[in-house]
């Protein structure tokens, strides 16, 4: 594979974490605003966005490089074997 189609999916794999994270941040803030951690009208709501987003779009950026092996076309590294 290309160095440039690796750096095109990898762009496209970002677009995809980022709406992920947003999503994942905004349904886990709305919880913690159900359960009474956060108050909507506050800064507590924002930082909470904010962090939930970032933490989470971290995890799902270092996914092709945590599993590399295991994407790897070719590699029996990666196969299960049963």
């Amino acid at each position: 594979m290309t160095t440039s189609r690796l750096v095109l999916m990898f762009g496209a794999w970002l677009l995809a974490a980022g709406a992920v994270a947003v999503t994942v941040a905004v349904v886990v803030t709305e919880i913690f605003v159900v359960v009474g951690m956060v108050d909507r009208s506050g800064s507590s709501y924002r930082l909470m966005l904010n962090i939930v987003t970032g933490v989470t779009f971290v995890a799902l950026a270092v996914i092709p490089f945590v599993f590399r092996n295991r994407f790897r076309i070719g590699s029996d590294e990666g196969a299960d074997h049963a």
